[in-house]
C-alpha cells in the first residue's frame, strides 16, 4: 500500500472515530437525560390520567351508592367478628340466655384478668382489636354441653372457645372433649371464651 493511500484511511479512521466518540458523549450527556426524562413525564402523566378518571368516576351517583355499599358490607363483616367495648355487657346476657335456652344448670359467668393474656412486649401489637376473656362454669350432661358449645360457636358476634375443662363431680377425673361422661350426677363444666372488641381511638 502507497504511503498517501496508507495516511488517507488514517485520516478517515481518526475522524471516523472522533465523530463515534462525540456521538456518544452527545448521546449520553444530552439525549439520554431526555430520553429518560421524557418517559418519566410520561408515566406520570399516565398516573396523573388515572386518578383524574377515578375522580370523575368516584363523583357519579352510581360510583358513590357501589362504595357507600361496600362500606356497609365491610362494617358488618368486622360486626359479626368485633363489637364495641360498650357493648361486651350485652354479650355476657346472650352467653347467659343461651345458658337458659338449654337448661344449664348452675351456671356463673365471669370476667378474667385480660392482662394475663396480653401478647409479650415485643410482639407486635394489634391496633384495633384487643381480646377480652369470660370463664363461665355450669352442670351439664353431654348432650347439654354439646348443643351449648355448639350454640357458643354459631354466635354472632364471634365466640372463640379458647378452652373448656369437664370434671366428673364425685371422681374427681377430668373427661376429655371426645368422650361421654358417665351416668350419675352431671359434670361441672369449666370454659374459657374469647371474643374480640374494638378498641377505642381519638378521632
Amino acid at each position: 500500500m502507497k504511503p498517501i493511500h496508507r495516511r488517507y484511511l488514517t485520516t478517515v479512521s481518526v475522524v471516523w472515530a472522533t465523530c463515534f466518540v462525540l456521538l456518544l458523549l452527545v448521546y449520553f450527556i444530552v439525549l439520554g437525560p431526555q430520553s429518560r426524562a421524557k418517559t418519566r413525564l410520561a408515566k406520570d402523566l399516565a398516573n396523573k390520567q388515572q386518578s383524574c378518571q377515578e375522580a370523575l368516576k368516584a363523583s357519579q351517583p352510581q360510583t358513590k351508592a357501589q362504595l357507600s355499599q361496600q362500606v356497609e358490607q365491610l362494617k358488618q363483616r368486622v360486626a359479626d367478628f368485633a363489637i364495641d367495648l360498650k357493648d361486651s355487657a350485652n354479650l355476657t346476657f346472650d352467653v347467659s340466655r343461651l345458658a337458659n335456652e338449654h337448661k344449664i344448670e348452675s351456671f356463673s359467668i365471669k370476667s378474667q384478668n385480660t392482662s394475663a393474656y396480653a401478647p409479650a412486649a415485643d410482639a407486635p401489637q394489634p391496633r384495633f382489636i384487643q381480646e377480652q376473656h369470660v370463664e363461665i362454669t355450669f352442670d351439664a350432661d353431654f348432650n347439654q354441653f354439646a348443643s351449648f358449645l355448639n350454640a357458643l360457636e354459631r354466635h354472632r358476634p364471634v365466640l372463640f372457645v379458647e378452652k373448656f375443662n369437664v370434671t366428673q363431680p364425685a371422681g374427681g377425673h377430668t373427661v376429655s372433649a371426645d368422650q361421654s361422661p358417665s351416668a350419675g350426677p352431671k359434670p361441672q363444666v369449666t370454659m374459657d371464651l374469647v371474643f374480640l372488641v374494638k378498641k377505642q381511638h381519638d378521632t
